[in-house]
C-alpha cells in the first residue's frame, strides 16, 4: 500500500483519539460534578463507572481504528460525550438507575464493535436497502400493536412480552435512517433529473421518488402517533 493510499485510509486516528479522551473526560467531569451537587462529596462509584467509560470508550476507538480506519474521527467522539453527559444525568436522578446505565452502556459498545466486525464494508448493506426499510418501518409500528405497546410518560415507545420490556422503535429508526443513506446514494443520478413539475417545484421521476417520500413519511406519521415528538423533528432535519 502507498503512503498516499495509508494517509486515506487512516485519516488522523491520533486525532481521533485525542478526541475520545476528551469526550471522556467531560463525561467524568460531568459525574464529578453530579455527585457534587447531589450528595456534596465525589461519588465513590467514581473509579468503577470512570473504568467502565474509559475501558469501553478505547477498546471502540481501537475497534475503528482496526476495522473502520477511514471513519469520520469526531463521529464517534461526539457520541461518547452524549453518553457521558446521558450517565451523569441518569446518576443525579438515581444510583439504581445509573448502574442499570453503566451495565446498557457496556452492551452498547460491545453491539457496536460486533457491529464493526461483522459489517466490514457498509456497502454490503445496499443489497438489504428495501428489506432493511421494511424492518425499520415494522419496529417503529410494534408500540402501537394492541396488547404489546405500552404507553409510558405520555408516549408510546414501549413493548412488553412477559417480564421483558425494551423500546424497538431506537433500532427501527436507526434502520429507517439505513435505507434513506442507501437509497439516496443508490438513487443520487436519478433524483438530481427533473422530468415533472409540482406547482413551483420541479422534481424528479415519481417512481424514484416516492419510495423514499414513503418511508420517510410512514416513519412521521409513526412517530407522531406514539407522540415521540423529538425523534420525528430529528427525522425531519435528517430528510
Amino acid at each position: 500500500m502507498s503512503r498516499a493510499v495509508a494517509a486515506r485510509a487512516h485519516p488522523r486516528p491520533w486525532a481521533a483519539l485525542a478526541f475520545t479522551l476528551l469526550a471522556l473526560a467531560i463525561g467524568l467531569g460531568a459525574y464529578v460534578l453530579a455527585g457534587l451537587g447531589k450528595r456534596g462529596h465525589v461519588p465513590v462509584q467514581l473509579a468503577l463507572y470512570g473504568s467502565i467509560l474509559a475501558v469501553g470508550e478505547l477498546a471502540a476507538w481501537l475497534a475503528i481504528r482496526r476495522l473502520a480506519p477511514a471513519a469520520d474521527p469526531a463521529l464517534f467522539p461526539t457520541a461518547a460525550v452524549l453518553v457521558g453527559l446521558g450517565f451523569a444525568m441518569i446518576f443525579r436522578l438515581s444510583g439504581g438507575l445509573a448502574a442499570e446505565q453503566a451495565t446498557w452502556i457496556a452492551l452498547g459498545i460491545t453491539a457496536f464493535c460486533l457491529t464493526l466486525w461483522l459489517v466490514r464494508d457498509h456497502r454490503q448493506l445496499d443489497a438489504f436497502t428495501y428489506t432493511i426499510g421494511l424492518a425499520g418501518i415494522v419496529l417503529l409500528l410494534l408500540p402501537i400493536v394492541p396488547g404489546i405497546g405500552r404507553e409510558i410518560n405520555g408516549a408510546r415507545l414501549w413493548v412488553r412480552i412477559g417480564p421483558i420490556g425494551f423500546q424497538p422503535s431506537e433500532l427501527g429508526k436507526v434502520l429507517v435512517v439505513v435505507f434513506l443513506a442507501s437509497y439516496l446514494t443508490q438513487k443520487r443520478e436519478l433524483l438530481r433529473v427533473a422530468t415533472w413539475r409540482l406547482g413551483p417545484v420541479r422534481l424528479p421521476p415519481a417512481k424514484h421518488l416516492m419510495p423514499v417520500l414513503v418511508a420517510w413519511g410512514t416513519s412521521l406519521a409513526i412517530l407522531f402517533m406514539q407522540r415521540d415528538m423529538g425523534a420525528s423533528l430529528l427525522y425531519s432535519g435528517i430528510f
